[in-house]
């Protein structure tokens, strides 16, 4: 089996790889070496791997695009986690407990949720409906960032499982 490790950062951030909502364009292209190389060696028969030692909550979603999903797949940040599974799942972010008294409100670019007039989340999407992040804001001000991986959020706070 060859292992690929491949170099998958934001410009501005050395540790995370960069998950972009279906409405922005990029200016880079997300064609990679790496993605060819293991297009190649598969369509050749080889046995292939991934070994991703950057912060990817979206690598599936990546993979997926790509057309190299599935692909065996470790992650240093996941095992720092002791996050495991690759088998995905459906996920809506009302499954979250949020305020009673929330207030969403829906545009074709994200859902935004109010409190008392108040912002206090946005929620992103990817271009096929997945969810890619939840920003939630207090007194006006973007405070925490929730990134979705498997069943699990990476980080949260008060946020918990209904």
């Amino acid at each position: 089996m060859y292992y690929f490790i491949p170099s998958w950062y934001a410009s501005d951030e050395s540790w995370k790889m960069p998950a972009r909502e279906w409405y922005r364009v990029g200016k880079e292209s997300e064609f990679d070496d790496t993605v060819n190389h293991i297009s190649m060696f598969r369509s050749e028969g080889v046995d292939v791997g991934l070994i991703s030692l950057g912060y990817g909550p979206q690598t599936r979603y990546f993979l997926h695009r790509q057309g190299i999903w599935p692909i065996k797949n470790w992650n240093a940040f996941d095992r720092l986690q002791n996050t495991s599974g690759d088998t995905p799942c459906t996920f809506s972010y009302r499954d979250l407990n949020w305020p009673e008294n929330i207030e969403w409100m829906l545009s074709p670019f994200l859902v935004a949720g109010y409190v008392d007039g108040e912002l206090y989340a946005e929620v992103d999407f990817g271009q096929h409906g997945n969810l890619l992040k939840i920003n939630l804001f207090s007194e006006g001000k973007m405070n925490e960032t929730l990134y979705r991986r498997q069943r699990l959020y990476v980080q949260y706070y008060e946020m918990e499982w209904k």
